[in-house]
């Protein structure tokens, strides 16, 4: 983990007051410093090593700035990460023997899977106590060598583990490498995909175990590839300051994966059983503890790009309206050009949504009822009506629509609404002309 320094102590440091310290924290001139809170009022992080703003050496750190990409990552400390890592790979080791109903003494006569089991304890120990050093790595190493003894069909199955292994070699778990940090993850959702339409003997990979091992590889991916990263950073702080694209995109993949996932966790338990498949099926917790969580990533990482897609829009949109009102020839109109194709788009958009509505609602005559509606309600509101008087004449043409139903079936529906719309339209023009 990197050693930082708050602001006060960045002050001592280079002969300054704190005030200036912040100020240059805000405008961005000290590389790498980052609020460590969401609100106002948190305090700057500065890294250790930061030169002060302004000298030659900070100037030369700019301009050539050191390669980190070789640097090992090393978790100095436990976190939420890692605990969640070590529990569900103890809870996933104890119940692999229960579900294939291998008693204490069954286990006894297999010794290899007796040493597995262990191993895996040892792991979750090493997981609950944060260490990630060479302890960890002998040990994951003697679990891949008892998988390679057991068998060429239990490498297929313990694929993620060796993935995970490769991970944990301290010569090569550097930054570079880090951006593999869910590969045992999506080796392990694939094996269990396999195992949903495989054979038999398939299946067993597709089994609870399996899938709570894939969370245990997930978590623990996440704490070696992530050291800073913690659930409260998840879910009680913002994680705007990240400057990585790679860093954002995890800490949304598992906010999405504990909090949009287990909504959908839940209304598969539901949903599974009621369909008649049964929790005992290959299929039952694959969807649940992988399918699902994975499903609500997704949702968390689309929010968030549409959330920057609008504004993004928004910036274009207000960049647009300072240029259309500048006056300068060229500049003005192609800006005033840009606001009105936009709001010609907006427009084609609410006429279409409203004729989907209408269509679901009373079928074709309800589609092209709803598309006039929402013209109506647009021209009211070019016209410089208010949001009120706008909605009025909206109601106007779904009332015409109503009466001329009742009395003419869909033909007169449409009737009515061209009726009630030509109506509206000539009112907002006698009311120009007053």
């Amino acid at each position: 983990m990197a050693k930082t320094m708050s602001s006060k102590e960045a002050a001592q440091k280079w002969k300054c007051t704190q005030a200036e310290v912040t100020q240059w924290c805000r405008e961005g001139k000290i590389p790498g410093a980052f609020k460590d809170g969401s609100k106002q009022t948190s305090a700057w992080q500065i890294p250790a090593d930061a030169m002060k703003p302004g000298t030659a050496a900070a100037k030369e750190k700019i301009e050539n700035p050191p390669d980190r990409s070789s640097e090992t990552i090393q978790p100095s400390r436990r976190s939420g990460l890692s605990i969640a890592a070590g529990v569900l790979l103890l809870i996933s080791a104890v119940l692999q023997p229960i579900q294939n109903n291998l008693s204490w003494e069954i286990l006894l006569t297999h010794p290899l899977t007796m040493i597995q089991l262990l191993l895996s304890v040892v792991i979750a120990i090493l997981l609950f106590m944060g260490h990630s050093g060479n302890m960890l790595t002998i040990v994951m190493g003697a679990n891949l060598a008892l998988v390679l003894v057991m068998g060429p069909a239990s490498i297929l199955t313990q694929g993620p583990l060796a993935c995970m292994f490769v991970l944990l070699l301290p010569p090569i778990r550097t930054r570079r490498f880090s951006k593999l940090w869910a590969l045992p993850f999506a080796l392990g959702a694939v094996i269990v995909f396999i195992g949903m339409f495989g054979l038999n003997t398939a299946r067993a990979y597709s089994n609870w175990s399996r899938c709570l091992e894939v969370w245990a590889y997930l978590f623990m991916g996440a704490w070696l590839a992530h050291p800073d990263m913690t659930f409260k950073s998840l879910f009680l702080k913002d994680i705007n300051h990240m400057v990585k694209a790679g860093d954002i995109l995890a800490a949304l993949f598992l906010r999405g994966w504990v909090t949009y996932g287990s909504v959908l966790m839940v209304i598969f338990l539901f949903v599974i059983p009621l369909s008649g498949v049964g929790l005992s099926s290959p299929f039952a917790a694959p969807c649940i503890l992988v399918f699902s969580p994975l499903m609500g990533s997704g949702a968390s990482i689309y929010a968030r790009l549409k959330e920057a897609r609008e504004a993004t829009k928004i910036m274009k949109r207000s960049i647009s309206e300072v240029n259309a009102r500048s006056g300068i020839r060229g500049v003005s109109e192609r800006a005033q050009a840009e606001l009105n194709k936009e709001a010609g788009k907006k427009a084609q958009k609410e006429v279409i949504k409203s004729a989907i509505v209408g269509g679901v609602i009373a079928g074709d005559a309800g589609a092209v009822v709803g598309a006039m509606s929402a013209k109506a309600k647009q021209d009211a509101a070019s016209g410089g009506a208010s949001p009120s008087d706008s909605k009025a004449a909206s109601k106007e043409v779904i009332k015409g629509a109503v009466v001329g139903g009742v009395i003419a079936g869909d033909a007169g529906a449409i009737v009515g609404a061209a009726a009630a719309k030509a109506g509206q339209e000539a009112k907002n023009k006698t009311d120009k002309t007053k």
